[in-house]
């Protein structure tokens, strides 16, 4: 994948960077087709539908080297910056639709096999 990519017409993936424990997605926000004010206050919509949204391969990513991910989003205009992070639990939990307690038994199964800890 090559960015710059235009996602819609209010966002551009800049680029992905890998900020371990996480893939930092970083995007710029066109505010002359959204206002910065109207975009944050669809963060919570958004963090619902990207954690819907991860493609089978890259959960598979993700889980495997026990990453989540940050979407950061700047406006282009304003400079305003704005967040929100998917962490590798929700990703695991939602992978399986697994409990706190399976995610912890392996969790601690993944430290022993392959972390020696």
């Amino acid at each position: 994948m090559k960015c710059p990519i235009r996602v819609d017409e209010s966002l551009i993936l800049i680029n992905i960077k890998k900020s371990p424990p996480y893939l930092k997605y970083n995007y710029i926000i066109d505010e002359n087709h959204v206002s910065f004010e109207e975009f944050t206050s669809l963060l919570q919509v958004l963090k619902e539908e990207s954690l819907k949204s991860i493609l089978g391969d890259l959960k598979t990513l993700l889980v495997n080297c026990q990453y989540g991910i940050i979407y950061n989003y700047k406006g282009n205009i304003s400079g305003k910056e704005c967040f929100f992070t998917l962490e590798y639990e929700d990703i695991l939990k939602s992978s399986f639709d697994l409990s706190e307690e399976t995610i912890n038994d392996v969790r601690d199964i993944y430290k022993r096999e392959f972390l020696n800890n």
